[in-house]
Order: structure tokens, then C-alpha cells, then sequence
């Protein structure tokens, strides 16, 4: 007498699983591709698109230029940094602390001049 050995196996609930991961894996992938990020600060939206009216809570890093139209009200100090940058007719008007002098300079198209010290 002879033993049989038989395998079952439900291929029904896993053909389900296999194909409820692969929907799930596509679903993040085609959400992160329409909002161009998984950075969950900016997620569906652009940097640029951000409102900021309301103020921003705690400590704000910018990389590039921040427009202020109209009045810029500041309820504490402004620090100015020191920039490498040569002083042109694209930047004239920017501010600039010189760390060495420890003075206050102001591009004024050819050169940075000294406002105070």
C-alpha cells in the first residue's frame, strides 16, 4: 500500500493578496508621481504654492529670494549674513554683514559700501 502525499493549495486567495499588493503598490506610486513629492510638508503642493500670509510658527529656513510686496513687519530682529557674492548691478540694494570688519555694507552696483561699523 502505497501513501499519497497531496498538496493544497489555495491559489484563489493568494492570486486575491498578489493582486490587492500590486494595486496598493501602484496606487503610492502614481500618488507620489501626481504630487511631484513625498515630502509630507509640501505634499501636493509646489513651494511656491504654500501660503504663508498667516506667518510661519517656529524657525523657517528659504533657500533663494523671498518677495515682500508692500511692507515687511518684523516683530523681532532680521539677521543679515555675510555674502561672497560680487557686488553687481543685479544686486545692488542687497544688504551684507561683513564678519571681518564687523560692519554693515550695501551693494551699490560696483562695490560694497560700508554703512556702519
Amino acid at each position: 500500500m502505497k501513501k499519497r502525499i497531496s498538496f493544497n493549495i489555495n491559489f484563489t486567495k493568494r492570486a486575491l493578496y498578489t493582486i490587492i499588493s500590486f494595486l496598493v503598490i501602484l496606487l503610492v506610486g502614481v500618488v507620489v508621481y501626481a504630487f511631484g513629492t513625498s515630502n509630507p510638508e509640501t505634499f501636493g503642493h509646489s513651494a511656491g504654492e504654500l501660503d504663508l500670509s498667516e506667518g510661519v510658527q517656529g524657525n523657517a529656513v528659504f533657500n533663494g529670494d523671498i518677495e515682500v510686496i508692500g511692507n515687511g513687519n518684523f516683530n523681532s530682529s532680521v539677521k543679515i549674513g555675510s555674502s561672497n557674492s560680487s557686488c553687481t548691478s543685479e544686486i545692488e540694494g542687497t544688504l551684507n554683514y561683513n564678519f571681518n570688519s564687523k560692519c554693515m555694507e550695501i551693494c551699490n552696483a560696483t562695490s560694497w559700501e560700508e554703512l556702519g561699523c
